[in-house]
């Protein structure tokens, strides 16, 4: 399933989701991938998902909990629920601005880690950090990479295998090299060892869109991935 702009509504993310997670057979993978906004909640202890519609006046009520996606997931049955979260909790924009005016008193805390055993949950950045683009590509950072490494990009070992422990290593050390006009940290739960994803791709040349444009004027961009962004 996939959403895109006017359709990623609070409604409709919980509906797909909750629709999704009961489709699943034992022994299957859940995915829940979002890039889009996040802020925190009224009392800072958990994450929102924002929603297209919200507003200052109605923040709280049109985004969806981190809380509640987990909770959605880990009814399902699943052997294991893969959330991608491309979004940071900080209620700002990836240029470092506040969504809304009025988030300036909230302070994100730390978001407690699933207790779903299940749970894979990779995030763009801590609470008080704020996720932003790849340098000289109007494209989400963390997902780009996040994704093309599922598809190969992070095999360190060429065993056509990516474990989660690859996949927090090659994302955090991308963002060393990358990204040097903002702190953003990805963060990683799961056993270290288990395997996300396989494939053969190997990584294009990244560190090429952080460079300036050459004497011609040409300004060097990111390569597109061949699958669709989204939730699913």
């Amino acid at each position: 399933i996939l959403l895109r702009d006017a359709e990623v509504t609070a409604e409709t993310i919980q509906q797909k989701l909750t629709e999704t997670a009961r489709r699943v057979e034992p022994g299957g993978t859940l995915w829940f991938v979002f890039i889009g906004h996040g802020a925190p909640s009224r009392d800072g202890k958990d994450g929102l998902l924002v929603a297209v519609d919200a507003q200052k006046s109605n923040l709280f009520t049109r985004s969806v909990r981190r809380s509640e996606v987990l909770k959605i997931t880990a009814a399902s049955r699943a052997a294991q629920s893969m959330i991608i979260l491309d979004t940071c909790f900080s209620g700002r924009s990836t240029t470092g601005a506040y969504l809304v005016p009025g988030l300036q008193p909230l302070v994100a805390e730390e978001i407690p880690a699933s207790t779903d055993s299940r749970t894979i949950l990779f995030t763009a950045a801590r609470s008080d950090e704020f996720a932003g683009p790849l340098p000289g590509a109007d494209r989400p950072a963390f997902s780009y990479l996040v994704l093309g490494g599922l598809r190969g990009w992070a095999d360190a070992d060429g065993d056509g295998s990516v474990t989660v422990k690859e996949l927090g290593s090659f994302a955090r050390g991308l963002f060393t090299t990358l990204v040097s006009d903002r702190k953003q940290t990805p963060t990683f739960e799961g056993p270290p060892d288990l395997t996300v994803g396989r494939g053969w791709e190997k990584r294009p040349p990244l560190e090429e869109i952080v460079l300036p444009p050459d004497m011609t004027g040409r300004t060097p961009v990111a390569p597109v991935l061949k699958c669709p962004v989204g939730m699913s």
